[in-house]
Parts: structure tokens; C-alpha cells; sequence
């Protein structure tokens, strides 16, 4: 799509004369004509006219209306100000108080008989104050030193009158004419004037002098002039002046032009246009963004959208697979919230190579103006709708609707902005999984005292006190274990209990697994799921509700009202029935999104997705072997790494430089698998560092060339390759630099196309079909493989067409100069969808969210070291609506190579063990980037990277399927759901706006017209105020995707925020004067909401929609105040009715909710603390002593616990227990005595164990293992419950 500022003809569309002279003679002999070749064109661009003209006579008056015609064509409006040409002794009678003598002289020059051009000058501007486009002042001059009045054009006191003309724009341009501006009848009857033109935007004096005139004007305007006395009109001229045009029919100019009248819109079609101008306001307005989008969501992705609209402020896990549109559920969401009025503040944070995609598709799928944040060189935000421009930026966080890198967000020095910045409604970060614990233990998590990332820290310290709501999107809440999706669930508050017990959810989940096997449960688990769903009545009402909906039904409503009520456990032959509730109420589904390609193939083969699901297949790995030059280099590689490994080790230096040795050492090796040019690139800019170092003597340079954010995926702030330059001696350092050039020397032998470049080749021979090659998209991780990647390509194939998707810059093959051309990230992808790109060349920082479904083949050139960002890649093809049943991935890389045995080997045992069928997803195998390192550095040997993947594999599936709920289930729920959706609940939807353009009698007067050839699809506008003539706009989203073959002028959507329909819309409703009997009603509430008050021929009545006006008919009328003041009442009502399950339409209730959960978190931790100090205390009993190691006695509490379902705590503090409130556990309490032995569930005694756990690692920070005692371990648990009292 388009984007585009200013609408309609400006100032700046048209060249100006610094002159216009009627005594210029052209060369054919002509006479210069002012009115047409100035006032006419001036006045069809201007907003407002300002005119100092000289006496209130016939001539002077008819002069002044030069031009009137084309100005109030499009509603301009002017002040004029003339002059009275009176005796100053009547002058002074008048400003004494004698208004009948300025009236009597004023109707003497509105009488008599006038020529023809002096007769239509004054009834067009007579015409004009009937319409109310003129207002008239009248002057009188005055001395300026002794206020007397003087003649007019008296110069007595060395004041000399001009006579001036302003003229504005509606982009706020100026002109301004001076000069001569003759007004006597000579001057008129023979077009004799002579004119000076000044413009705001031209270089010199001109911005100035047409300051100083505006001044004047406003001065004179407002009587505040000391050499005038400016008053208005006398009633009775002015009545004399509206009685005069009203008997005008057709305005002329004073040549003779008629002016053409523009038709103006029925006070029906005014009403229409007004409704669909408020309808975002109007109750059911809430889901107005949304459903006029220009994309169309698939059915999941309404699901999602409605739920973030509906349950905002409520944050939520946005966790659908890859290629199923977290995107687009946002911005549907926001799209909604925005134009309705709820939120205003959004806050995109994302790695930084995503932050372009986001920022594309907020302007082009959703028509919302974010602005993009940048920090260098100089603090900026860019723009890209509806214009696309730069703006400098004082705070970061200032824009209402802003995007930022989550490396920007998370340094130090952002942290001031963001406490000064106003607080965001919304906060979305991608990829959320970045934001996590620095070493999820898989073991046993629970026990793990977690050490988050900065990224994480920053949004639980900083963030969460600004956001009303989160919105956390992954496609990967679980990479490694479970925990880390449990991470970001804790953050989304609105979980109870759960929120500060990984423990609980464990156990609910293991209960839960237990039923989907049909084990039978204990019954302290029955209890634990019975006192969760009870929970979730107070914690989360707005989620009850959606579940009574979608599920609690039928059988399922039964067996849940004998538990809760009855207390009757569900049988066996019920489990099948409760297990969808207790999967749909669990706590990860509280809060968490997420749907699987399974349930798009339940939609397809229910025929309600339309869009092709292809097939896809991982090819085999070629067999690509080193040359012998090129082992030569990789082997001195190895050895330069292994021997800096040595060095580095042997100083004995610090983990931070040993952690970013690591970092620079993979970060060779990847190079190298990239490409031996991306290497060699590398080595150079690290050999320059490493001399400048030298000189410097042990300090590093500043320059970060090789280090690029954008590749990254850690919240990384710093340049860690840096820091493998710090404190390195003299003879280290010239060591290195030696290295280096030999590695350098050996690339410099290397010699002809490189091997797998050679395999590249190859493959796309393969596809060749005549001169063209079928689509292929080709990744790699740096810009440096992509630039010798095309350079060789060019070289071997010139004509082929190539294309270039980078985050530096984006080109094409343009086949009529033979040669690369540079080009925009949209027009590259278009260019690739319309088949005129074979070979489109890509790098992951700029390539994030493309939809490239025509082609059939991705090529991995080099293999990321995680498994997740391959997954991304192939999403780009493996897209819904992909073109081709089959798509293919070819992964290339050399035999025997980290990527070849671990995407290729490892990941095809994978499969095998896991019996899978089809091609594994890549976000399936269970290896981070330290895996990779450890195999690389040899501290790994390939079987026991097997075996780790193979456990890890098992327990992630294990996971997964318990927190997963099944598609079956999800496809029921959603369909109930979607035949309790009220269609009428809209006030309008993209259909019945299209309905109203396309049917309207008003529009078809001024010209526009259905395009012929589109199915009626499409209208091209004409005679719209601010809209280029020839725009077409169109109400079908398909139309509107696919565009129109040989429509000569850019398509857009009539839908809200475009913006040649919203000032359509504006120019409809400015062509006619609000009709008396339509009336707006504001209501104050959640959101500001509107809705009209109509009087029509049957009687009052109340529209909320464009349904409210079939068969409607206005009469000329107010209103009654009496049923206003009813319908107030009624519009309460049905926004209740429409949107009262609305979790922000009651926000002290929503606040209140918070509270609770707040309350039930904090009481949980509270009391698993308690309870295991006194757990601990307890066993004193059975001797276990203060000085016994923690650890040794874990093992045989754990087997304690494992025996039983309740645990009697002896001799426990019932004080504190009695003041809980909001608790998950209901503990029998008694009511007398400080202490009592108390029946504790085991369930809540093993929580307790692992926070006992979590403290004892918590103080390995100032204790070795073996110091750890259990009563060290007891004294910290009691320091934590009595530091936080229990509400």
C-alpha cells in the first residue's frame, strides 16, 4: 500500500509568479488575466483569505469577490476588512455611538445601478455572507498620536494604508499579495491591477514579511490597531447583504464564470457518514478495529484478538506455533482498543532485527502510526505511516505508540526514560522467551533459585510498573524445561496462587497428566484441581465466564456441580468429560494463547480454512567436502582458537572474560560455516583491533565493527568481543596478531568458487526451467556470506534474476538496465510474489515475518546454532496459503561439521526414536547455542549429545502434552463460542461501509463512479475536497490484496485510519451543515462512548448503527430533551448488555480482582516459607539436627512426603495461619492456643520443600555446599516469613 500525507491540491503544487501585472504583454500578445491565472487558482487551494481592501462601495466590494467561486467550492472561509468613506465628523458621530448614521451610508452603496461585472461582484459576495463563508469589519481611520478620525487615505500622521491579501492552505502554507489591489470601476471593468507575490516556503524575506502582515490583520481583526477602529457590520446591512444572496441562484464571478454548485449530501447521507465516523465510539464499537481491518484473521486468531480486546487490562502469553500470526492477533487487538478509545499508550519491544517487520506491518496490515526508536548516532524516530519520515527524539518512550530493540530497553541508561515516559497501556515484547533465567535447571526446576537475564529483570522491575497490561509473544514458551514458560506466566499476575508456586503448577499439571493416561488420582489431587477451579471464580471471573460459555455445557455442567457442590468426586467414566475443563482452566491456560498447525488442519478438514496447508520435507544433506585449501584453513582456524582457548585459561583471568571468549570463539566458528568470505571479513577488522590495542598499550579500541546487535538473541548491552582484548600482555597480543594473518594468508590462497557455493550452483541448475529459475528464498545469518553470495551468483548467472531482502539495504535484478537496482523492503517482496524475483537472497536480521509462499524451496546456506531461528526461516515458506502442496528445505554444510551432524544425523535419529512422521519442526530439537559450542569446542562427544537430546526431547514432550489443550477440544470450544457472538452487537462492519460508498447518491453526483471490470469492487472518486481525483477505494479485502490489473491509481481500503477514506468520510460530513434534528449523546464510562438522537418522521429515536437507519426519514426538528434524557438510560443498557462482560468496562471490579490475586500469591509463598521452617522444626523430633547438612537430609524428606497425602506439622505457630486471607489451602485451624499440630496436604509440604530448596541455593552465593546447614537453611526461611507479614 501507499502511503501518503496531504490530500487534494496545495499551494505547493503549482508555480507562482513573483508578479502578476495586467500591463504585461506575453508573446502572442495577450493581456496577463489575473482572476483566472491568480485569484481563481489561489482560491482553489486556500483554507482561509484574509483581505484588507479599500471603501464599502460597489466597486470596491466587487473586486474584493474575485475569485469566490472556486474558494467556497470546498468551504473556505475569509475575513475582509473595507473601509468606510465618510466625513470624519460623521466618522466621530459613529464611534460616539450613532450606529444609524454608518448603517444609512452603507445601504446608499448597496443601492442604485450598477454595471453587469459590478452586479455579479456584489451578489456573489452578498451570496457569500448568506452562506455564511464571509464575515465583513468595517475600518475607520484614526490619527495615530491623538485618536481623531482622518480621512481614509489620509497620510497626516505618516501612516500610509496598504492593501493586502493573505492566503493559507490547509498544509498551513501561506501567499501573500500586495500591490495596488485597484478596486475602482475603471480598475474592474478593464481587469487593471497589479500584484506582488510573496510564498512562505521560498528562500529570502519572503516567511518574514508575510508574518508581519498576518500580525497586522490580526491587529486590525481584533481592533487593536492604533491608526484604525475596526467594528462589525451593522445588523441591517448585514440582513440587507443575506437577503440579497439569498435571492442569488447561480454565483458569478465578475466576468461572467458561473460558479458550479456542488451537490451536498441528503440529511440522510450526512446521518450515514456521521455513523460511520462514530461507529469505533458507538457501543459494539469496541470490536469495530478488528473486523474492519485490512487483513482477515483466521478463526484462532479472532479467538485471540477478542480475548486480548475484551480481557484488556489483563496481560496474557501469546504462544501460537510459528506461521500462525501472533502478529496479526496483536495488531488486530490493538487495532480495536486504539480506535475505540480504550488504550492510547503501546509499547512493541522486540530484538532488534524485528523491529523493522513490526513496525511494516503495524502501518500496512493495521493503518496504526507507530514510531520506531533508534539511539545512534543521535536519539530518532522513524515514521513510516502515513508519511514516511524522520523525527528527532528527546525520550525514547515519548510516542504514544512506539517501537524499540529489547537491546535498547534493557540498558542502563534507558532506565531514566522510561521512569520519566507517561505509562503504556499496552506492553508487547516478541519473542518473550529471551526474557528468562540465565541456566534453567532441568532436573528438578522447582528446587532452582532462578537468576534471570537483564531482559527479564528489566520487565519485572521496570516495565511491569508501567504497563498496564503485557502481552508476551513466543512461539517457544518452553525451550529447554518447563519453567522458563512458568517465568513468564508468574509475570502476567493474574494467576493466584500459581503466580508464586512453580511447585503448584507442577503438581497440577502432574495430576492432569494422570487423567489424560486415565490413572486414577489421589485425593489430595482431586483437591488441589477442585480448589483451583474454585479459585478461578474469584481470581479470574471474566475467564469463568468464557469457560461457562465455551464449556461448562451438558455433561460436562453436571459432573462439575456434583464436585464443587456435592463433593462427588468424578468418576472414571467422567474423566474424558472434566479433563477438557481442567485443561482449559489450568494454570498456564489462564493466561497463556497458543495453537498448533493441528488445529488449522482440524479447520481445513472441517472446510472453514480455505487457505492451502502444505507438506513439508527436509531434504537430505548433500555431501559437500572440503577442498584441500580449504581444510588447510579450517584446521588453522581450530588451532587458533584452541591455542587463544590455552592462553586465555592460563592467565587465570576472570569468568566475565572467559564467558566472552567463549562468545568470540563461537562466533568464528559460525562465520566460518557461514562462508570463508564472512571469515576473512572478520579476522581483518579483529586484526585491526588487536594492532590498535597494541598501540594503546592494553586498552581496546571503542570501535565495534565486527559486533552486530542485530544478530544476536541475548539481551546483550556490551561489545563482549571487547573483552577478550582487556588486560592481554604485549607478547599475547603479538601472538595473536601473527595468527591471524596466517589464517588471513591462507584465505588470501583460496581460489575459485568455494565448495558449497559449488553445491548452490548446482541445485538451482537443477530448477532451472528455460532462462528462468522456479522461486527459491536463501538464507544466511551475515551480510557478508549474502554480498559474496550475490557477487558470485552475478557473475556466474548475469541475467538471473536475484533479489536482496537485508536489514542494510534490499534490491533486485531489474531486467531493463541489466543490473542490481536498489529498492525498498515492500517492493522487493511484491516484486518476489508476482514471479518477477527467481532467487531472493535473505538474512534473519531483516527477514522475520516475510510471507514468501510462492515459492516452493528454502535454501539454509549456513545453520544458526538455534534450532529456533532455522524454524523461523523455513516459516517464511511454510506459510498458510502456501501455493504448493510440497515445500522443500535443503540445508547446506561441509561433511563432518558441527550444523551437518547435528542438523543432519542427529535430528534424522531424532525422528526415528521418536516415531515421528514427516519432517520434525526445528524448533522441536532440544539443543541451545551452548550445546553447539560445547561439540565445537570438543567437550562433547556426539553420543552423549544424542543421549541429552533424546531426555530432553522425552520430558519437553511430556510438557508440552500437559499443558497443551488438544485441538479437538479447542476446535468444540471455539465453535460454541463463535454461535454466541452477536453479529447485530456492531454498529457497522467492512460490508455494510462498502454498502453505504457504493449506494450513495450524493457521491455519484459529484462525479464518483464504479470502475468498470472489478465487480463492482471498486470506486474511483472524483470532486472530494483534499482527494486526488482518480483514487480509488474498494471494501473487498481481496481486491484490495491482489490489486486490480491497469488501475492507474493506488487502491485503498474503506476502512478506518486509511487516509483518503477518513478525510472522505470528513469531506461528506463538511459538504452539508449538521441537520437540526440529529443530536450526539457522550456518555461518560470505561471508554468514551457516543451514540445520535434522531427526530424523524415517526418520532425520536436512539442510533447506535448503521442498521438503526433502514427506512429512516429526518424531519426539521430538534430533538425532545425529555427523550434524550430517556435514551441515556437506554444507551447505558445496551452498552451493558453489549460489552458489560468486558473485564475494563467495571474497572474498580478488574482492580479489586488484581487485589486478590495479588493477596492469594503473596499469602502462598508466605506460607510455603512457614510451612517449611515448621516442617522443618518438626523433625527435630525424628533427628534431624540444626548442623546436619540441608542437602543430606533432603533425599529422605522427599521420600517422607512421597508416602502420604497429609502431613501432621507438629507443635506450628497458629497465629500468623490465622491471619491469612485469600488462601489456596484451607488449613484447619484451631481457634484456641498459639500452637497445634496441624494436617498440612503433602502436596502443599512438598512446595514448601522446594522453596526450602530454592534458599538453600540462594545462599550458595555466600556459603560452599558443604557449609549449608539445615538450621542456616531454617534461619533464612524464618527471616523471609517474618520480613513479609501475611495480609
Amino acid at each position: 500500500m501507499a502511503l501518503r500525507g496531504e490530500v487534494g491540491p496545495h499551494f505547493r503544487d503549482r508555480s507562482w509568479a513573483y508578479a502578476y501585472k495586467t500591463s504585461t504583454l506575453r508573446e502572442d500578445g495577450s493581456l496577463v488575466d489575473i482572476l483566472h491565472e491568480f485569484y481563481i487558482p489561489v482560491l482553489e487551494r486556500s483554507e482561509s483569505y484574509d483581505r484588507v481592501a479599500g471603501y464599502f462601495t460597489s466597486s470596491s466590494l466587487a473586486a474584493a469577490s474575485q475569485g469566490y467561486s472556486a474558494f467556497t467550492a470546498h468551504g473556505g472561509r475569509m475575513r475582509l476588512i473595507v473601509g468606510a468613506d465618510m466625513d470624519p465628523r460623521d466618522v466621530a458621530a459613529v464611534l460616539s455611538g450613532e450606529e444609524a448614521r454608518l448603517e444609512r451610508h452603507l445601504e446608499s452603496e448597496l443601492e442604485g445601478t450598477w454595471p453587469e461585472d459590478v452586479s455579479r461582484g456584489i451578489e456573489l459576495l452578498a451570496w457569500m455572507v448568506s452562506q455564511g463563508f464571509l464575515e465583513l469589519r468595517v475600518a475607520f481611520r484614526l490619527h495615530g498620536k491623538t485618536s481623531e478620525p482622518l480621512p481614509f487615505e489620509s497620510q497626516e500622521d505618516g501612516y500610509v494604508h496598504e492593501k493586502w491579501a493573505l492566503f493559507r492552505d490547509k498544509a498551513g502554507h501561506r501567499i501573500l499579495a500586495s500591490g495596488s489591489l485597484n478596486e475602482s470601476k475603471t480598475a474592474l471593468v478593464h481587469n487593471a491591477e497589479n500584484l506582488t507575490i510573496d510564498c512562505d516556503w521560498w528562500e529570502g524575506p519572503s516567511a518574514d514579511r508575510i508574518g508581519d502582515h498576518q500580525k497586522d490583520f490580526d491587529a486590525l481583526w481584533e481592533d487593536r490597531h492604533p491608526h484604525f477602529r475596526v467594528l462589525t457590520l451593522p445588523e441591517a446591512v448585514h440582513r440587507k447583504l443575506v437577503r440579497m444572496g439569498e435571492r442569488v441562484r447561480i454565483p458569478r464571478e465578475v466576468d461572467g464564470t458561473p460558479r458550479k454548485i456542488p451537490p451536498k449530501p441528503t440529511p440522510e447521507e450526512w446521518l450515514a457518514f456521521k455513523v460511520v465516523q462514530m461507529a469505533p465510539k458507538m457501543p459494539g464499537g469496541l470490536w469495530v478495529g478488528m473486523e474492519t481491518a485490512p487483513v482477515s484473521p483466521w478463526p484462532h486468531q479472532e479467538v485471540v484478538a477478542r480475548r486480548l480486546i475484551e480481557n484488556w487490562p489483563s496481560s496474557f502469553m501469546l504462544c501460537d506455533e510459528v506461521g500462525l500470526g501472533k502478529t496479526i492477533e496483536a495488531g488486530l487487538a490493538l487495532r480495536s482498543l486504539i480506535l475505540s478509545g480504550v488504550v492510547k499508550r503501546v509499547l512493541v519491544a522486540s530484538p532488534a532485527g524485528l523491529t523493522r517487520q513490526w513496525h511494516r506491518e503495524m502501518a500496512t496490515k493495521f493503518y496504526l502510526p507507530f514510531r520506531r526508536g533508534i539511539a545512534s548516532p543521535v536519539k530518532k524516530h522513524e515514521l513510516l505511516f502515513p508519511d514516511h519520515k524522520w523525527v528527532q527524539a528527546d525520550n525514547l518512550f515519548e510516542p504514544d505508540l512506539c517501537i524499540l530493540s529489547t537491546g535498547l530497553l534493557v540498558r542502563e541508561e534507558r532506565l531514566p526514560e522510561l521512569s520519566q515516559a507517561e505509562p503504556f497501556d499496552v506492553v508487547l515484547l516478541d519473542e518473550a522467551h529471551y526474557a528468562r533465567r540465565k541456566d534453567p535447571n532441568t532436573e528438578n526446576s522447582c528446587r532452582s533459585d532462578p537468576s534471570y537475564g537483564r531482559l527479564y529483570r528489566t520487565l519485572q522491575e521496570n516495565l511491569g510498573e508501567k504497563a498496564e497490561a503485557l502481552w508476551l509473544a513466543t512461539a517457544t514458551p518452553v525451550q529447554m524445561d518447563w519453567i522458563e514458560a512458568y517465568d513468564l506466566f508468574r509475570l502476567c499476575e493474574r494467576v493466584g496462587a500459581f503466580g508464586e508456586s512453580p511447585s503448584l503448577v507442577r503438581a497440577y499439571y502432574e495430576a492432569l497428566g494422570k487423567l489424560g493416561r486415565n490413572e486414577p488420582l489421589k485425593t489430595p489431587e482431586w483437591e488441589l484441581l477442585k480448589r483451583a477451579i474454585e479459585r478461578i471464580q474469584e481470581e479470574d471471573p471474566w475467564l469463568w465466564n468464557y469457560l461457562r460459555n465455551g464449556i461448562i455445557q451438558g455433561r460436562v455442567k453436571t459432573i462439575l456441580e456434583d464436585w464443587l457442590q456435592e463433593n462427588r468426586t468424578p468418576r472414571k467414566a467422567d474423566y474424558a468429560f472434566i479433563r477438557r475443563l481442567l485443561f482449559a482452566a489450568a494454570p498456564l491456560s489462564r493466561v497463556m494463547l497458543r495453537h498448533t498447525r493441528k488445529l488449522l488442519e482440524l479447520y481445513k478438514a472441517k472446510g472453514q480454512l480455505r487457505e492451502n496447508l502444505a507438506i513439508r520435507k527436509i531434504l537430505p544433506i548433500p555431501r559437500i567436502v572440503f577442498t584441500s585449501d580449504e581444510q588447510t584453513v579450517y584446521d588453522g582456524l581450530q588451532e587458533y582458537c584452541q591455542e587463544l582457548a590455552r592462553k586465555i585459561e592460563e592467565s587465570g583471568t576472570e569468568s566475565e572474560r572467559r564467558a566472552s571468549l567463549g562468545f568470540y570463539l563461537s562466533f568464528l566458528r559460525q562465520r566460518c560455516s557461514s562462508s570463508f568470505y564472512a571469515l576473512q571479513e572478520s579476522l581483518k577488522r579483529r586484526k585491526q583491533k588487536v594492532e590498535r590495542t597494541l598501540l594503546a598499550l592494553g586498552v581496546p579500541p571503542e570501535e565495534t565493527d565486527d559486533f552486530n546487535p542485530e544478530e544476536q538473541d541475548q539481551d546483550t548491552e556490551d561489545n563482549p568481543l571487547d573483552k577478550v582484548l582487556e588486560n592481554r600482555s604485549p607478547e599475547d597480543l603479538q601472538w595473536e596478531c601473527r595468527a591471524i594473518s596466517e589464517i588471513l594468508g591462507l584465505l588470501e590462497t583460496l581460489t575459485g568458487i568455494p565448495s558449497k557455493t559449488k553445491e548452490l550452483l548446482k541445485q538451482l541448475d537443477g530448477r532451472r526451467n528455460g532462462s528462468r529459475i522456479k522461486q527459491t528464498v536463501l538464507f544466511t545469518r551475515y551480510l557478508d556470506t549474502l554480498n559474496d553470495l550475490l557477487r558470485t551468483l552475478q557473475r556466474q548467472a548475469p541475467e538471473m534474476r536475484l533479489g536482496v531482502y537485508s536489514g542494510q539495504y534490499c534490491a533486485y535484478y531489474d531486467e531493463s538496465r541489466g543490473k542490481i537496482a536498489s529498492t525498498d523492503p515492500e517492493d522487493v517482496k511484491k516484486r518476489f510474489l508476482r514471479g518477477e524475483v527467481d532467487v531472493l537472497l535473505c538474512t534473519d536480521a531483516a527477514a522475520e515475518g516475510l510471507n514468501l509462499q510462492t515459492a516452493d524451496l528454502l535454501v539454509n546456506y549456513d545453520l544458526p546454532w538455534n534450532p529456533m531461528k532455522v524454524e523461523q526461516r523455513v516459516g517464511r515458506i511454510d506459510r498458510i496459503g502456501q501455493r504448493h502442496e510440497e515445500i522443500f528445505v535443503l540445508n547446506l554444510c561441509m561433511l563432518d561439521s558441527v550444523e551437518e551432524v547435528i542438523y543432519g544425523r542427529l535430528l534424522n535419529r531424532l525422528q526415528i526414536a521418536q516415531e515421528m512422521t514427516g519432517s520434525i519442526p526445528f524448533s522441536l530439537l532440544p539443543l541451545i547455542e551452548e550445546d553447539f559450542d560445547a561439540y565445537a569446542a570438543g567437550k562433547i562427544t556426539q553420543n552423549k549429545l544424542e543421549e541429552l537430546a533424546k531426555e530432553r526431547m522425552e520430558r519437553q514432550k511430556r510438557q508440552i502434552e500437559a499443558m497443551e489443550v488438544p485441538p479437538e477440544e479447542l476446535y468444540d470450544f471455539y465453535q460454541k463460542l463463535s454461535k454466541q457472538r452477536r453479529s447485530d452487537a456492531l454498529p457497522v462492519t467492512l460490508e455494510s461501509i462498502w454498502s453505504l460508498l457504493a449506494n450513495c447518491q450524493y457521491l455519484r453526483e459529484l462525479g464518483c463512479e464504479i470502475v468498470p471490470g472489478t465487480d463492482g469492487h471498486v470506486l474511483r472518486l472524483a470532486g472530494i475536497p483534499g482527494i486526488p481525483k482518480g483514487s480509488c477505494l474498494t471494501g473487498d479485502r481481496e481486491t484490495f490484496e491482489k490489486g486490480v490489473p491497469g488501475l492507474d491509481s493506488v487502491l485503498h481500503l474503506a476502512t478506518y485510519l486509511d487516509p483518503v477514506f477518513d478525510r472522505l468520510v470528513e469531506a461528506v460530513l463538511e459538504a452539508a451543515k449538521p441537520p437540526v434534528s440529529v443530536e450526539t449523546l457522550v456518555l461518560e464510562g470505561y471508554r468514551p462512548v457516543e451514540a445520535l438522537v434522531v427526530k424523524t418522521e415517526e418520532g425520536e429515536r436512539l442510533v447506535t448503527g448503521l442498521a438503526d437507519l433502514k427506512g429512516l426519514r429526518l424531519v426539521d426538528e430538534k430533538p425532545d430533551e425529555e427523550k434524550r434524557r430517556t435514551f441515556e438510560i437506554e444507551i447505558k443498557a445496551r452498552l451493558k448488555e453489549i460489552e458489560g462482560n468486558v473485564a475494563a468496562y467495571e474497572r474498580p471490579i478488574h482492580n479489586r480482582i488484581m487485589k486478590i490475586n495479588e493477596t492469594t500469591a503473596k499469602t502462598q509463598r508466605w506460607l510455603e516459607w512457614f510451612v517449611a521452617y515448621s516442617y522443618l522444626e518438626s523433625l527435630a523430633m525424628v533427628g534431624v539436627a540444626d548442623d546436619d547438612l540441608f542437602a543430606g537430609v533432603v533425599p529422605s524428606i522427599d521420600q517422607r512426603l512421597a508416602e502420604k497425602s497429609v502431613i501432621h506439622v507438629i507443635d506450628m505457630e497458629t497465629e500468623p495461619l490465622k491471619r491469612m486471607s485469600e488462601v489456596f489451602f484451607e488449613l484447619d485451624i484451631p481457634e484456641l492456643g498459639q500452637r497445634a499440630t496441624i494436617a498440612v496436604p503433602a502436596i502443599l509440604c512438598k512446595a514448601g520443600l522446594d522453596s526450602a530448596c530454592r534458599e538453600a541455593e540462594a545462599l550458595l552465593k555466600d556459603y560452599k555446599k558443604n557449609e549449608i546447614t539445615v538450621k542456616l537453611v531454617k534461619e533464612r526461611l524464618r527471616r523471609r516469613f517474618s520480613a513479609e507479614r501475611v495480609l
